[in-house]
């Protein structure tokens, strides 16, 4: 009989240690937290402000923007006010468009992010096609930049972020990959291999996308690469642009969380629009969940780090059940009967002692519940289908009960603080006993506090269902019950597993933008929220914006004080818009495009 070693969980990818002023990454340093002010450069008064604000909430990394080349004396003069005040958090510069501004920088922070996708010397023309030697003539060019980057670097000890943004890569890239977590992927490690044959390590990776399947792939693919070309940089982990409130930390933790499981990510971020301030708890509480985990299994050595237990990315083929299984979307579970919005699938009935049955909405079906007690079992008759609530660990009764009744419906158990992997590991028993029976995930929240339950319910979740494991989700526990419908509602949308609501993909915002992100995201949402399935993209500016919401059917796009670029897809269809007759032209454009529906 198979069982379920608590050592199955992963070990963490080796990486080696990177030195970010007074900071250490990588290796077996603890999971740092950062995050990036929101505030204009051209106040170094208020930049100040909020980096003091971020320190002291427990942020140990903080990024700035710098747009133009004046902005680099801001930055140097914010430099100089935080260190004045006894702040030595590192201070990162968030470059884009300009190597020379890269260059400029350099001198002045302890880290400075590039992007691959548009480093590029100002005014330099744009290819439109590349052959095999064309392609390699342009790195040839990009090589040279690099070399003048390095040589910086190198006299001042700052470190290169290479952050690979899924809406941003460049159009070679994108001639030959696509926009793909294979494009993401080459994008960066073609600027690695150039910093590694200088005998440049002082790097930082990250793959950046608002979509959790193609960050999570993406991060894998590089991980994956990077073992084969024997490197071994730390990584920076973020879904870009999740948006606010719980929809913005259920996305993030559903894609941050699922690759600290697997023992991938040295530095987080956690991106929601507004106060930058609101990051630092949700990332602090993804940070604990892996260290903790780690040091309970003793399975925090940088070495043996495993690939993970499942990687279908294709769901598990089931057949279908009362509606569960098959080609069905998952369904959602109630602990009781509640009003929640949506409402959920199938409600458990209980008894003062026991689950009794799962009542499935809109239908007659009843499925019993039955929970595992060893010999002591209650089987139903052999062929008739019923749940079987499964033990946390199996033991050398279950191969009788699970051969008896090839009909049962397995529900796995998952408490919050259990890794993943150990729950996965039923997945290979259970189709060796119950091939293609449906599969219900049963997260059992407990009393933990009620701040919590979404980011550690989004990380197991994430693991089940971005990888199309399981068939139900039900989450269980003292908490309001309508709260976990809605919870488990909006972890499904974030995995893209079920969707049931409309997305907002919304940048947490930067020095570049210029209106209030957070106060039009939600008048956006109070106009559009009944649209179900459309995808709403509101971003600060247009350096990532109209790239990273490529994903969107609709956008909303800061162009400048006061003036907004709206979009449908990738197409511009109105410019300079006035902010205050945005929104409506927003609404305009949507019903034009045959998407509005009256609420």
């Amino acid at each position: 009989m198979p069982t379920l070693p608590i050592q199955s969980v992963p070990g963490r990818f080796p990486t080696r240690e990177v030195r970010i002023g007074n900071l250490i990454l990588g290796g077996n340093h603890p999971i740092r937290i950062q995050s990036m002010v929101n505030t204009p450069p051209d106040d170094p008064e208020a930049a100040v402000r909020q980096i003091s604000a971020l320190a002291r909430a427990g942020c140990e990394m903080v990024r700035l923007t710098v747009p133009t080349l004046k902005d680099v004396q801001h930055l140097k003069q914010i430099r100089a006010m935080v260190r004045a005040a006894g702040i030595e958090v590192p201070l990162v510069a968030d470059v884009h468009f300009s190597a020379d501004i890269a260059l400029v920088c350099a001198p002045v922070v302890d880290k400075v992010r590039i992007n691959p996708g548009n480093y590029r010397k100002p005014g330099q023309p744009l290819r439109t096609h590349w052959d095999e030697a064309g392609y390699h003539e342009e790195l040839a060019e990009i090589e040279v930049l690099l070399a003048e980057l390095v040589a910086v670097c190198r006299k001042h000890g700052t470190v290169i972020r290479i952050g690979s943004n899924h809406g941003s890569l460049s159009p070679r890239i994108m001639d030959r990959y696509g926009d793909t977590p294979e494009g993401m992927t080459e994008a960066a490690l073609e600027f690695v291999r150039i910093f590694h044959c200088m005998g440049f390590h002082e790097l930082v990776l990250s793959m950046k996308s608002s979509n959790v399947k193609v960050m999570t792939g993406a991060y894998r693919l590089l991980v994956q690469k990077m073992k084969a070309e024997g490197f071994d940089y730390p990584l920076h982990l973020g879904v870009t642009e999740a948006g606010y409130g719980d929809e913005g930390i259920v996305k993030s933790a559903a894609g941050i969380g699922l690759l600290l499981e697997e023992g991938i990510g040295d530095t987080i971020r956690v991106s929601l629009t507004g106060d930058p301030v609101e990051e630092i708890p949700a990332a602090t509480t993804l940070a604990r969940r892996f260290s903790e985990i780690q040091s309970v299994t003793g399975s925090s050595k940088p070495t043996g780090h495993t690939p993970p237990i499942t990687n279908t990315r294709h769901r598990r083929e089931t057949i279908p059940v009362a509606g569960m299984g098959g080609t069905n979307p998952p369904l959602v579970i109630a602990d009781r009967p509640c009003h929640a919005d949506p409402s959920p699938d199938i409600v458990a009935e209980t008894s003062a002692n026991n689950p009794y049955s799962l009542i499935f909405r809109g239908s007659e079906a009843r499925l019993p519940l039955v929970e595992y007690l060893g010999k002591e079992t209650f089987i139903p008759d052999k062929n008739q289908p019923a749940a079987l609530l499964l033990p946390l660990h199996p033991d050398e009764t279950l191969p009788e009960i699970l051969s008896y009744n090839p009909a049962f419906i397995p529900v796995i158990r998952a408490p919050l603080a259990m890794h993943t992997s150990v729950g996965l590991a039923w997945v290979s028993i259970l189709d060796q006993f119950l091939p293609g029976q449906p599969l219900i995930l049963k997260i059992e929240c407990g009393d933990f506090p009620q701040a919590e339950v979404p980011i550690h319910a989004a990380v197991i979740a994430s693991c089940w269902f971005s990888e199309g494991v399981a068939d139900a989700l039900w989450l269980s526990g003292p908490q309001d019950p309508a709260g976990l419908v809605r919870l488990s509602f909006m972890i499904l949308q974030a995995t893209r597993s079920r969707i049931t609501a409309t997305e907002y993909i919304s940048c947490p915002s930067c020095g570049r933008t210029r209106f209030n992100i957070r106060e039009v995201a939600e008048k956006i949402r109070q106009r559009t929220a009944h649209l179900t399935g459309l995808k709403i993209g509101i971003m600060g500016c247009i350096v990532n914006g109209p790239g990273e919401m490529a994903d969107a059917d609709y956008g909303y796009v800061g162009s400048g004080a006061g003036k907004v670029t709206l979009y449908r897809g990738k197409t511009v269809m109105q410019r300079g818009v006035r902010e205050e007759d945005a929104i409506e032209a927003l609404i305009g454009l949507i019903k034009e495009g045959g998407d509005w529906q009256e609420p």
